[in-house]
C-alpha cells in the first residue's frame, strides 16, 4: 500500500485529525465513551510524543455530526469506521477507547483480525468491565428522561449546568439513549478467536462500573500481553487523572513498540 499523510488522504466524516502530523510514525484511534464527540481527544494531541498522531473517532449525532442520527449497534459502527480507516492504516497504529469507547474499540480489533488485515500494535480500553464479564444492571436507556438525568448526575460526566438546562438536553438525550442501548443490548459473541495483540487495561480506583476482576479478565481475550492499571478517580478519571493517563500511554507506545525519539 502506497503511504500517505493524513493531509493527502481524503477525509471523511468519521476521523479528526486534532493536527494532522505526517512526521508520526504511529497513528492512535480514539473512540470516546457514551455522548461523548470527538473532541474530548483533541487535546492529547499536543500532549503526547510528537511521534504520535492522534485520530479522534466522531461518532453520528454530536459535533460536526450533528445532523447525523446515532446508531443504536456497535456493528454498523465498526464497519463503517474500519471503511474509512483503510487508507489510514499504512503505518503501525493503536487504538483506544474509554467505557463504550472501549466495547467499539475491541469490536474493531476483532474486525480486522477476523479479516486478516494489519493489525493494531496495542489495544487501550478504559473503564469497561471486559467484553465477555456480562453486566448484571439494568438497562437504563430506557427510562424516563427525569431518572435518566438523575442517573447521568451519578454517573458524574455531565457538567450540572448541562443536566439543569432542559433545551440542551433535549438536544443531548437522543444521542446518549442510543449510545446506552448499545452497550445495554450488547451481547458478546463466544465464538470469537482470542485476539493476538497486547491489551493495557485502565481503571479508576473509585469507578464502580469497572474494577478489579471484571477488568483483569480483558486479559481471557488475547493470547498477547495483558497489562492493567489502576488510576486515582471515578468513571471518568480519563479527565481528571489526564496527565497520568497520557503518561502511560506514552511510555506503553514507546517502550512495547520499539520507537526512538
Amino acid at each position: 500500500m502506497k503511504s500517505k499523510d493524513s493531509f493527502t488522504k481524503k477525509t471523511n466524516k468519521w476521523l479528526c485529525f486534532p493536527k494532522p502530523n505526517p512526521e508520526a510514525r504511529l497513528r492512535l484511534f480514539c473512540f470516546p465513551y457514551a455522548g461523548g464527540g470527538a473532541h474530548i481527544f483533541f487535546p492529547w494531541q499536543s500532549k503526547l510524543s510528537p511521534w504520535i498522531e492522534v485520530c479522534a473517532i466522531q461518532l453520528p449525532g454530536r459535533g460536526t455530526r450533528y445532523a447525523d442520527k446515532p446508531y443504536t449497534h456497535h456493528k454498523q459502527i465498526v464497519t463503517e469506521v474500519l471503511d474509512s480507516m483503510s487508507d489510514y492504516m499504512d503505518k503501525p497504529y493503536a487504538v483506544f477507547g474509554h467505557s463504550m469507547g472501549a466495547l467499539l474499540a475491541y469490536e474493531l480489533v476483532q474486525e480486522i483480525q477476523n479479516r486478516g488485515l494489519q493489525q493494531a500494535s496495542h489495544l487501550f480500553v478504559s473503564g469497561r468491565r471486559a467484553m465477555h464479564i456480562a453486566s448484571d444492571a439494568k438497562p437504563i436507556y430506557d427510562l424516563s428522561e427525569e431518572k435518566l438525568i438523575s442517573k447521568l448526575r451519578q454517573l458524574n460526566g455531565t457538567p450540572a449546568e448541562v443536566l439543569d438546562n432542559k433545551d440542551l438536553m433535549s438536544l443531548i438525550l437522543p444521542v446518549i439513549r442510543a449510545d446506552f442501548q448499545l452497550c445495554d443490548t450488547y451481547s458478546h459473541d463466544d465464538d470469537y478467536n482470542k485476539l493476538a495483540i497486547n491489551i493495557t487495561a485502565f481503571e479508576g480506583d473509585n469507578d464502580h462500573k469497572a474494577q478489579g476482576s471484571h477488568v483483569s479478565a480483558w486479559q481471557e481475550l488475547t493470547n498477547g500481553h495483558f497489562e492493567s492499571k489502576k488510576l486515582a478517580g471515578d468513571h471518568f478519571f480519563i479527565h481528571s487523572n489526564e496527565h497520568l493517563l497520557l503518561k502511560f500511554l506514552d511510555e506503553k507506545l514507546f517502550n512495547h513498540i520499539g520507537f526512538n525519539n
